[in-house]
C-alpha cells in the first residue's frame, strides 16, 4: 500500500498509520520527497528545538530509507522531549524496517513495560518475532494487536494467520481470521484465507458456506463460483461441480472482449479441464 509523507503536525495515530504499521516503499515511490525533505530542513534550521520538526526529519529519512540519519533524527527529538513512547515506537518500525529485529523488539518490548495492552507495540513486536524466525512467541502479540488497534486492517489479520500456520496451529487461525471478520466484516481476503486453511483440513461444508457468503455479495464473480467447483469435487460432489463449473464458464463468456483478461482466460481454460476431469460427454462444454 502506498503511504503518504507525513505532514508537519500529526498526532500519535497518524504516526502510527503512517509509520509504524505498514511497511516501508523505496523513496522513489514518491517524486516530491526531495522538496518534502528541503522545506523540513528549512523549518529545523528555523526552530531547532522543536521535538516534532525532527520527527519528520526523521520521517523523511525513513523514507529514504536512511536508517542511521532516521534514529538520529529521532534521538533529537527525544533529547529534545518527544513523547518517549511516541519516539520509541518509531525507532521501533525504523530497525524492523532496517531489518534489525533484535533492536526493534527491544524498542517494542520498551513501550509494553510501561503500557502492556498498547496495540501497535503488540504488533510492532510481533513482527520483530516473526523476522526472529519466532511465529510462536508472535501469536500473543498479533492476538493482542488485532482485538484492539484501531483501525484495524485485514492486513494484520493475515499476519496473525500466518503466524499460527507456521506454529502449525491451523484450526486456531481459523478462529484468528473469523475474530478479523467480526471486526472488519465478511472481507473476502480474509474469508478467502479461511476457506484455503478449511480445505486443507477437508472441511469442505464450512468452505462452501463460506464461499456461498461471498457469492451472495457478489453474484456472477467467476473466479469464486470456479472455486464452488473445487471445493465441490474434492468433496466427492462431483454431479455439483459440474454445475458450478459450468456456471463459472458462462459468467466469464459473457463478458465482452473489453473486459476480458489474461486472468479470466487462463480462468477459462482451467475450467474446461475441470469440466473434462468432471463429466462423461463433451456436451457440457461450449
Amino acid at each position: 500500500m502506498r503511504r503518504m509523507l507525513i505532514p508537519m503536525a500529526l498526532g500519535m495515530a497518524g504516526l502510527v498509520a503512517l509509520v509504524g504499521l505498514s511497511r516501508s516503499t523505496p523513496a522513489d515511490a514518491h517524486p516530491g520527497i526531495h522538496e518534502q525533505e528541503r522545506s523540513i530542513e528549512r523549518l529545523v534550521a528555523e526552530s531547532p528545538g522543536d521535538p516534532d520538526r525532527h520527527i519528520a526529519r526523521g520521517r523523511i529519512r525513513f523514507e529514504k530509507r536512511e536508517w542511521d540519519a532516521a534514529l538520529a533524527a529521532y534521538a533529537e527529538a527525544r533529547r529534545l522531549g518527544a513523547d518517549a513512547q511516541r519516539v520509541a515506537l518509531l525507532e521501533g518500525t525504523t530497525y524492523l524496517e532496517a531489518g534489525w529485529p533484535h533492536m526493534a523488539k527491544e524498542r517494542f518490548a520498551s513501550i509494553l513495560a510501561d503500557q502492556p495492552s498498547h496495540p501497535e507495540a503488540h504488533l510492532g513486536r510481533a513482527r520483530a518475532w516473526m523476522s526472529l524466525e519466532h511465529p510462536e512467541k508472535a501469536v500473543p502479540d498479533f492476538a493482542v494487536a488485532v482485538a484492539t488497534i484501531s483501525p484495524l486492517q485485514p492486513g494484520y489479520v493475515l499476519e496473525h494467520r500466518e503466524a499460527l500456520v507456521r506454529s502449525e496451529r491451523p484450526a486456531e487461525a481459523v478462529d484468528a481470521l473469523d475474530v478479523g471478520i467480526a471486526r472488519l466484516g465478511n472481507v473476502p481476503a480474509l474469508a478467502l484465507a479461511a476457506i484455503d486453511l478449511q480445505l486443507e483440513s477437508e472441511d469442505y461444508d464450512d468452505a462452501l458456506r463460506r464461499l456461498d457468503a461471498l457469492l451472495a455479495t457478489s453474484p456472477g464473480h467467476p473466479q469464486w463460483t470456479a472455486r464452488r467447483g473445487e471445493i465441490l469435487e474434492r468433496a466427492g460432489r462431483t454431479s455439483e461441480a459440474r454445475v458450478a463449473y459450468a456456471d463459472a464458464l458462462s459468467q466469464i463468456q459473457v463478458r465482452t472482449a473489453s473486459r476480458r483478461s489474461r486472468r479470466l482466460d487462463e480462468l477459462e481454460g482451467q475450467i474446461r479441464a475441470a469440466l473434462a476431469r468432471n463429466t462423461d460427454s463433451q456436451e457440457d462444454i461450449r
